[in-house]
């Protein structure tokens, strides 16, 4: 068969490659007005999909888990804080800090910033290959409660991470109220009328 006879677009479709079936023709002309070579053509389509489904992996685990807001670690102003500066939540912004089941805990005053970072540090676990929940304390005790006096409980908690052999938790606190970020495991107890929140992250 000749080149010219292969129907690129069906076989594309096929493959199930949407966006490269959406630019070709334009990466093609793109390509003949700068003489790319062959190579260059084809490592610019592969290049072009691989960061259209990046993209759309974001958008769709940013909107599953449910952020009041989107915010990342680069958004965050440093400059009023007198005690935090981004090399101490270096770890925490790493692969490492998921597979490791680490611990982070802030705490402050409201309106400091801890809500930001908790939401970016869930972001910055996605962006890792991680999946992540934002859930408020009373949110998940309330639901667990339930789930428990339903006899559902692991059904409930399953959804929330794997075996125990592997916890994470990233703990997020305002005032006296208690918030965690955890990667595997059930949820530990928050004191009662606390308006904590928790970010949950574990492997996608």
């Amino acid at each position: 068969m000749k080149p010219t006879e292969i129907d690129l677009d069906s076989l594309l479709k096929r493959l199930h490659l949407a966006n490269a079936r959406r630019i070709w023709r334009e990466l093609i002309v793109r390509a003949e007005r700068e003489q790319c070579s062959f190579h260059e053509f084809l490592a610019l389509l592969v290049a072009e999909e691989v960061a259209h489904r990046q993209q759309t992996r974001l958008a769709r685990l940013s909107h599953r888990a449910q952020f009041p807001f989107l915010k990342t670690i680069e958004d965050f102003d440093f400059t009023y804080q007198s005690t935090l500066r981004l090399a101490l939540l270096g770890s925490a912004l790493a692969p490492d800090f998921v597979t490791e089941g680490r611990c982070l805990i802030l705490h402050g005053k409201p309106g400091r910033g801890k809500t930001h970072l908790a939401v970016a540090i869930a972001y910055r676990a996605i962006q890792n290959g991680f999946d992540a929940l934002f859930v408020t304390a009373a949110e998940l005790i309330d639901d667990l409660s339930g789930a428990f006096r339903q006899g559902r409980l692991a059904a409930a908690l399953a959804p929330l991470g794997a075996p125990r052999s592997q916890p994470t938790r990233a703990r997020r606190a305002r005032s006296r109220s208690s918030a965690s970020q955890r990667q595997r495991g059930a949820p530990s107890g928050a004191q009662s009328g606390a308006t904590a929140s928790m970010a949950i992250t574990r492997p996608a």
